[in-house]
C-alpha cells in the first residue's frame, strides 16, 4: 500500500512539474541561428557566410560514409 501511495505522489509531482519540449524551448535562449546561407552566432562577433558551393563535396563524403556505415 505504501508502494503505492508513493507511486502516486511521484506521478503527480512528475505531471505537475514537467513542461513539454516547446515550453523548455521558449524558455531557452537561442545560442545559434541558422539561415538558408548564413550563419550568424547570437551575441558579438562579425558574421560569417557559408559559401553552399564549397561544402556540397564535403556533404557528399559525408552521406556517402553514412550510406556504407548502414
Amino acid at each position: 500500500m505504501k508502494h503505492i501511495i508513493v507511486a502516486i505522489l511521484l506521478l503527480t509531482a512528475q505531471l505537475v512539474k514537467a513542461q513539454d519540449c516547446t515550453t523548455r524551448a521558449a524558455n531557452r535562449p537561442a545560442e545559434s541561428v541558422r539561415f538558408q546561407d548564413e550563419y550568424s552566432r547570437s551575441g558579438e562577433g562579425p558574421k560569417v557566410d557559408i559559401s553552399v558551393s564549397k561544402m556540397k563535396p564535403y556533404l557528399t563524403i559525408s552521406e556517402n560514409w553514412v550510406k556504407k556505415a548502414f
